[in-house]
C-alpha cells in the first residue's frame, strides 16, 4: 500500500549515504534503481521526475564502476546486469509525454535505451582504425541532456536513408521506435515481454531446425554444448504471425515505405529471427517479399560500422591481396561430449563455393591443407573481403561464448579453431568491407540482455569490419552455395548497382524460386549484421 511505499522508499533513501560511506557502489546502484523503480510504478507528475533523477543517477554510479573495469568480459559482465536501469529510464521519459512535449520524450527515451546497448561492443569499435575526424561522436555514458541527444543520433540515423526499427525488450512490454529518413519518429508500445517474445521465437525456431540435415544432426552429437531440439509439432505458423503483429504492428508498417531497404536494431532474443520470415498479411505475404533488411546491435554501433572507410573493392579489379576465400580446410578435431576429440567431417560443397567465389573475385582459394589457421590470421588484416566456407559453432552458454569458432586447417602452431576469443585479443585490426562467415550459426551466441549477441559477428565488427554476413541457424550445402553465387553475382554483376543488402535479398529471391528450397530454413538464415 501507499504508505508501506512511503516507508520502503525513505529507507533507501536512507541508506544511500551509509553505502557512499562504505564505498559501495554496486549497491549504492542497486538502491538508487530500486528507488527509481518506485517511483516510476506511481507515475504521477512528481513521481516521475523523480524517478528519471535516481535512475540517472544508478546510470552515472554504473558508469563510474565501468571506468574501473578492465577487460571485455568483465565489461559485459557488468553490462548485461543494468538493463533495468536503461529499460526503466526510457520508461519513464515516455511517460513524460504531456509533460515535455511528445518529440523530446521520444528523443530522451531513446537516448537512454542506447545507452543501455552494446557499450562493451561500442567501446571496441570506436578504439579501433577509423581515422578520428570520420568517428561518429561518442555517446556519453553521463550526464547531458537525453533530449538533445537522442535528436543528434536521430539526426545521424536519417543521413543513411533507410528506415531504422530499434527495440527496447522489457519484462512485460516491447517499445519499438520507427526513424523515418524524413518526418516525425513513431513510437509503438506492445503488451508483450521479453519472455513471450523468447517462447514464440523458440516455437518458429525449433520448427525451423527439423530440417537440419543428418550430416549437421550427426554433427551435433559429437560436438560438445550443441544439441538438436525436437521440433514443435504445431504452432509455428501461429506464433509467427503472432510474433509480426508485435513486432511489426499494422500502424508502424503503414509508415515503412513499401519496398526498399529496413534496418532493424534488434533487442535480446529478437536477435534470433529473420525478419524476412515474418507474415504481414493473411495471404502469407512476408515482410521480407518486399523489403531488403540489415541489422546492427544499436544505432550507435551502426553509426560507428557507416564511419569506418568504405572499401573501394567493388569499384577496383579483384585482386588475391584484397580477397581472402577458404573453403573446406583440412577439418580440425574438438573435443566431444564423451571427452574424445572428433575430426569435424569434410564439406565438398563448400570446396566448390570457395572455387565459384575465387573465380569470380580473383586470386586462389584457401581450401585443405593451404587453408592453415596460421596463414588465415596473416592475411585477414589486409583482405577487403573475406569468404569462410567451413564449419562453424556458436555456444550459447555465456562461460563457452568466447569458444565459438569458425573451422581453419590446424597446424603446428595453432589448432584449427579460430574462435571469439582469439579474434577478439589476437587478430590485427581489419579493413574488411564484408566478412562472409557461410557456415552453420555464426550468428548465434549467448545472448546478454544489454550487449547483444557474444557471438564471431560481434568480434568480426569490433576488430574493423564494416560488415558481416552470419547464419542464425543451420543451413544446407547445396542451398548455402547457390546462396553465396547468386550474392556475388547480384552484388558484383547487376546495372543498378544494389548495395550488399538489396543484393542479398535478391539472391535469397533466387534461392526460394528454386525447386526443393521454398522453406524459409534454406534461404532466411543468412543476414547482414553493420554498414552499408
Amino acid at each position: 500500500d501507499t504508505a508501506t511505499t512511503e516507508i520502503y522508499t525513505l529507507s533507501l533513501h536512507d541508506a544511500l549515504p551509509i553505502l557512499r560511506r562504505l564505498n559501495s557502489p554496486l549497491e549504492e546502484s542497486r538502491a538508487l534503481l530500486a528507488t527509481a523503480t518506485i517511483f516510476l510504478r506511481r507515475r504521477s507528475h512528481g513521481d516521475l521526475k523523480s524517478a528519471i533523477a535516481y535512475f540517472d543517477s544508478a546510470a552515472t554510479v554504473r558508469a563510474r564502476i565501468a571506468g574501473h573495469v578492465t577487460g571485455d568480459e568483465n565489461r559485459l559482465n557488468l553490462e548485461s546486469s543494468s538493463g533495468e536501469i536503461f529499460e526503466g529510464w526510457s520508461d519513464a521519459w515516455l511517460a513524460r509525454e504531456n509533460e515535455v512535449g511528445r518529440g523530446p520524450a521520444i528523443d530522451a527515451a531513446l537516448a537512454a535505451a542506447e545507452r543501455g546497448r552494446a557499450q562493451a561492443l561500442l567501446d571496441l569499435m570506436q578504439g579501433g582504425t577509423a581515422a578520428a575526424s570520420a568517428r561518429p561522436p561518442r555517446i556519453p555514458s553521463v550526464g547531458g541532456d537525453l533530449a538533445a541527444e537522442g535528436a543528434r543520433l536521430i539526426a545521424a540515423a536519417r543521413g543513411m536513408g533507410s528506415p531504422i526499427i530499434e527495440y527496447l525488450l522489457a519484462k512485460d512490454s516491447t517499445t519499438i521506435w520507427l526513424i523515418p529518413p524524413s518526418g516525425a519518429v513513431q513510437v509503438s508500445r506492445q503488451a508483450a515481454g521479453r519472455d513471450s517474445i523468447a517462447e514464440l521465437i523458440r516455437v518458429i525456431r525449433n520448427d525451423i531446425d527439423a530440417s537440419r540435415t543428418a550430416n549437421r544432426a550427426n554433427l551435433s552429437r559429437v560436438v560438445e554444448g550443441v544439441g538438436v531440439d525436437a521440433p514443435d509439432s504445431v504452432g509455428a505458423a501461429v506464433a509467427a504471425r503472432a510474433l509480426a503483429g508485435i513486432l511489426l504492428p499494422p500502424a508502424l508498417r503503414a509508415r515503412v515505405p513499401t519496398r526498399g531497404e529496413v534496418v532493424i536494431l534488434p533487442h535480446g532474443s529478437i536477435a534470433l529471427i529473420p525478419f524476412s520470415i515474418l507474415p504481414v498479411d493473411s495471404s502469407g505475404k512476408l515482410f521480407g517479399d518486399d523489403h531488403s533488411i540489415r541489422y546492427a546491435p544499436s544505432l550507435a554501433t551502426l553509426l560507428a560500422a557507416e564511419a569506418r572507410p568504405r572499401s573501394a573493392f567493388r569499384l577496383a579489379k579483384p585482386s588475391a591481396v584484397s580477397t581472402l576465400i577458404v573453403g573446406n580446410p583440412d577439418m580440425p578435431s574438438i573435443p566431444g561430449e564423451d571427452g574424445v576429440r572428433h575430426r569435424l567431417p569434410s564439406l565438398p560443397q563448400a570446396e566448390r563455393e570457395a572455387q565459384q567465389i575465387a573465380a569470380r573475385l580473383g586470386g586462389r582459394p584457401l581450401d585443405g591443407k593451404s587453408a592453415l589457421e596460421t596463414e588465415v590470421r596473416w592475411r585477414l588484416g589486409n583482405a577487403q573481403v573475406a569468404h569462410f566456407a567451413t564449419h562453424g559453432f556458436a555456444y550459447s552458454l555465456e562461460a563457452r561464448a568466447r569458444s565459438s569458432f569458425i573451422a581453419l586447417a590446424p597446424g603446428e602452431s595453432n589448432d584449427g579453431l579460430l574462435t571469439v576469443g582469439e579474434v577478439l585479443d589476437e587478430l590485427p585490426p581489419l579493413k574488411a568491407d564484408l566478412i562472409v562467415l557461410s557456415a552453420c550459426e555464426t550468428g548465434l551466441g549467448s545472448i546478454k540482455r544489454g550487449e547483444g549477441t557474444l557471438g564471431l559477428q560481434r568480434a568480426f565488427l569490433a576488430k574493423g569490419a564494416r560488415t558481416v554476413l552470419v547464419s542464425v541457424w543451420s543451413v544446407d550445402d547445396d542451398a548455402t552455395r547457390l546462396l553465396m553465387e547468386k550474392f556475388y553475382t547480384h552484388w558484383l554483376d547487376d546495372r543498378d548497382d544494389p548495395g550488399k543488402t538489396e543484393a542479398l535479398h535478391r539472391a535469397q529471391a533466387d534461392v526460394r524460386a528454386t525447386a526443393g528450397f521454398e522453406h524459409p530454413r534454406f534461404w532466411a538464415a543468412f543476414q547482414l549484421v553493420g554498414a552499408k
